[in-house]
């Protein structure tokens, strides 16, 4: 693995060429390069762990009234609160199973979220785990104000390629204060 060879071309024909011969560099890898797919669509529950501390946490189904109309694809959606907006003082998480990322390499998360919470004050948090949930890693976080749904993106081959049982453990976390209609996601 990290080996590098120098390969040289030399063209030929029986007319001019711009050039002769042409010196390229070519790495070798162990595994195979992530190929971008869509996990989990959402459109059947795929019975990831929720434990809410507080209420108006982590639920499955189609939202309505003050978050998204419909999920980024199709109608169900993992969302804080589907019918209201999140309470105030609370923990809500939401756990993935197990993915097996053996023999990937470059290989990173995508998910689309809907989000609209409390800046500075109600925080959205993604962490990732390669140990069975032993200890988790932040991967992202942030605030908005419901924009619609973002596709959003983060690497993880600097601790997750070729780990056996990566789960990912979406957050929102609330003060005493405002309440949003909080953090949805789709299309994991």
């Amino acid at each position: 693995d990290g080996h590098v060879a120098t390969l040289t071309v030399t063209f030929g024909a029986n007319e001019a060429l711009c050039t002769t011969s042409e010196t390229t560099t070519l790495r070798v890898t162990l595994g195979y390069p992530s190929c971008p797919f869509t996990v989990q669509t959402l459109d059947t529950n795929p019975g990831w762990t929720i434990a809410n501390a507080g209420t108006g946490g982590w639920q499955y189904g189609v939202p309505t009234v003050v978050g998204p109309t419909a999920g980024h694809t199709g109608s169900n959606v993992y969302g804080t609160n589907l019918s209201g907006n999140y309470g105030g003082s609370g923990d809500f998480r939401l756990t993935t199973t197990p993915f097996d990322l053996r023999g990937l390499r470059a290989s990173e998360l995508r998910f689309w979220r809907w989000l609209k919470n409390e800046p500075g004050y109600d925080i959205a948090t993604v962490e990732a785990s390669i140990n069975g949930g032993a200890s988790w890693t932040e991967i992202w976080k942030g605030f908005h104000w419901g924009e619609g749904w973002q596709e959003e993106r983060v690497d993880l081959s600097s601790f997750a390629d070729q780990a056996d049982d990566v789960r990912f453990r979406f957050k929102l976390t609330s003060d005493v204060g405002t309440e949003q209609p909080g953090f949805y996601v789709d299309d994991v």
